[in-house]
């Protein structure tokens, strides 16, 4: 509701104020928002530390808003690690960009 009436700065802050004292819960929220506000790199830039320090979900987070943004090389790396860590829709997106990537090959 706060994002419907223009307070996703707001949230947004609030939320990753969350993170700071340990909630990555919010982290991730907030890095949804900021994706969709068309802030993908401040994203990506909260969720790598998050990801490197293991919370689930993270990694796959990170290779989603990669992928989104057209950095599909960042991507794939991130895939991998998501896909060693047991997500197995992280391997199907890495069988879908490997697809894509040999149709797109000269």
């Amino acid at each position: 509701m706060l994002q419907q009436t223009g307070r996703d700065a707001a949230l947004t802050q609030w939320l990753c104020d969350l993170a700071e004292r340990g909630r990555p819960g919010a982290l991730a929220r907030a890095a949804d928002l900021l994706q969709h506000a068309g802030r993908a790199d401040e994203a990506v830039t909260w969720l790598v530390p998050l990801a490197q320090a293991g919370y689930l979900g993270a990694e796959l987070l990170v290779a989603e808003i990669l992928e989104e943004s057209g950095c599909l090389d960042e991507a794939i790396t991130w895939y991998r690690q998501a896909a060693q860590s047991g997500y197995p829709s992280a391997r199907s997106a890495l069988t879908r960009l490997s697809a894509t990537s040999a149709q797109s090959a000269p």
